[in-house]
């Protein structure tokens, strides 16, 4: 079963976001929200209002997209910051909620520069090619790989489902500065995403 619940921002009175989820507790949750939504939280406090509940849920996405083109999107000249058109999300996630609470409280206020990283990456690897016999197998690198690829990796501004709606928005002809606006990362970020060059292990069989 799921709900669909809209965002209202009390300085303004408009809805600025709708959503579903499996249950209410997912309408209040501040977890695993876009960067735009987080924007627009930080500048106001909000209402959740709850239109549908306990209902199935095709029901509920078919629900989503009616409100979200009822109020549109913001890039379609409506109040909306959602992403999507709606009623393509997935009630499931690949990591726990009490995960991702656990990775936002290590990492909060955590800054890391890009020469920081760019050491660490590099003494990882120097570990691995000067113990290529002992504590680092071909195992062992590939569950390194895995571990820091993509959203699992600590550092990541973005989550895997943001870059299919960032290959999404591409072909529905968005461009690459206003998709760069809308996840508040660099345009040279989008690019490489776009490209390929990064975040590679995103499944875009279906862009071809």
């Amino acid at each position: 079963m799921a709900v669909v619940y809209r965002h209202i921002r009390k300085d303004t009175n408009k809805p600025f976001y709708i959503g579903i989820g499996k249950d209410i507790k997912r309408a209040y949750s501040k977890f695993h929200r876009s960067n735009w939504w987080k924007r627009i939280v930080s500048k106001t406090e909000y209402d959740v209002h709850i239109l549908f509940d306990d209902i199935d849920y095709e029901t509920a996405k078919e629900k989503e997209k009616e409100f979200i083109s009822l109020y549109k999107r913001i890039t379609d000249g409506g109040t909306l910051c959602n992403i999507t058109l709606g009623g393509d999300g997935c009630l499931g996630v690949s990591i726990s909620e009490e995960g991702r609470k656990s990775i936002s409280r290590s990492n909060k206020n955590r800054k890391v520069s890009k020469d920081t990283r760019k050491k660490m990456s590099e003494s990882r690897l120097k570990y691995c090619r000067d113990n290529p016999d002992n504590k680092c197998s071909n195992k062992q690198r590939q569950m390194m790989v895995e571990k820091t690829k993509g959203e699992n990796n600590v550092f990541a501004k973005l989550t895997d489902s943001d870059v299919i709606q960032m290959l999404k928005m591409k072909n529905e002809g968005k461009k690459v500065s206003e998709i760069s606006a809308i996840f508040a990362v660099s345009q040279v970020t989008v690019y490489e995403i776009l490209r390929g060059k990064t975040w590679k292990h995103v499944d875009r069989t279906w862009t071809n």
